[in-house]
């Protein structure tokens, strides 16, 4: 109304958030909404993030030293002794934990078991402070998730270590116990790993990385037009590639420790049916992720914005191109011959 704009001005979408927007999209569909009273994986993440900030953090990162130093020096090939009624109650409570911790220690091969003795250290350690896990903030949920899957077994001997040293009625206590539930169910664990392996090794980190850092042909961030086709089919492959990729080897492995761990799961028949509950939430995330790839993205193929990939590189812009005028230019003919 103002003629601010040209007659003929394209309008794009901001890949980032559409990038975000897979993730957001595959989690609530696969896994459900994160929140108050939610039993599920963003809810563990949550938790974590919101023990840390009810403790302090000195007061934390204490708590985490000692619980890193524990199971440094847990030996797994012990066997853990049964409570009896003789026993005084801290000494029963004592036991029960580590039957429960033994069980977690179980879920993985992968955590990382180190001792982090220097507290004044952070940087690549269990000190450094992850960011609230919030779905539609660019990071959040892969930081959260990798450290959660790497301390695991860290975060809950520090659970555990809250619920001691607190009130019952003090906030710590509380939101302590609510995680050490939901750690110590292998469900959530499964979960966790579902959301690590998509966004740290193959559809989001990799894709975020390159759309906030790259600055090719107009040498500022962001501005990328130009490869967003490109970057488009790459990401459809990753996601094509996602369950037979070395990193889904993890997620594969945490199904299977998961199946015999189970409370109620007896038996050859039920830890195979309970394999096949965990895949296909596998099933489902991918393909959410898929749809909202193909609804977000898609538009970068469609006449008005896929002339942007002229300014690519010279053998991408010659495959559009021929893609454009629905021929194949010579050149990308030989080409394709020779590799073939």
């Amino acid at each position: 109304m103002l003629n601010l704009c040209h007659p003929d001005y394209k309008v794009a979408n901001c890949c980032v958030h559409a990038l975000q927007l897979q993730l957001n999209n595959a989690v609530r569909a696969a896994l459900g909404d994160g929140g108050l009273d939610k039993v599920n994986a963003m809810q563990l993440l949550h938790l974590v993030y919101n023990l840390q900030e009810a403790v302090g953090s000195k007061e934390w990162r204490h708590i985490l030293v000692k619980s890193s130093n524990c199971v440094a020096n847990f030996d797994p090939s012990l066997p853990i002794e049964e409570p009896t009624h003789a026993m005084s109650v801290a000494q029963q409570n004592k036991l029960v934990f580590e039957q429960a911790f033994a069980v977690v220690y179980k879920y993985h091969s992968k955590f990382t078991i180190q001792e982090d003795s220097d507290e004044n250290s952070f940087k690549g350690t269990i000190l450094q402070k992850p960011p609230a896990p919030i779905l539609t903030r660019w990071w959040t949920v892969g930081a959260g998730t990798s450290c959660t899957f790497s301390y695991y077994l860290q975060l809950f001997h520090a659970a555990q270590t809250a619920i001691n040293v607190f009130d019952s009625g003090s906030s710590p206590h509380i939101i302590a116990s609510s995680l050490f539930g939901l750690m110590k169910d292998p469900e959530n664990f499964v979960d966790l790993t579902l959301i690590q392996c998509f966004t740290r090794d193959m559809s989001v980190s990799p894709h975020l990385d390159w759309l906030q850092s790259s600055d090719d042909l107009s040498n500022k961030l962001g501005f990328q037009s130009h490869n967003i086709a490109t970057r488009f089919f790459l990401i459809e492959r990753d996601l094509i590639s996602l369950p037979a990729s070395d990193c889904f080897k993890v997620y594969s492995k945490a199904v299977c420790n998961a199946a015999g761990n189970q409370d109620g799961i007896r038996g050859l028949e039920g830890i195979l049916d309970e394999r096949k509950r965990h895949l296909k939430k596998q099933t489902v995330f991918i393909t959410e992720s898929m749809a909202s790839l193909q609804k977000h993205f898609r538009r970068w193929l469609q006449p008005d914005l896929l002339a942007a990939s002229l300014l690519s590189k010279a053998p991408i812009a010659l495959m559009f191109a021929s893609a454009m005028l629905g021929r194949m230019h010579q050149r990308l003919t030989t080409s394709l011959i020779k590799k073939t």
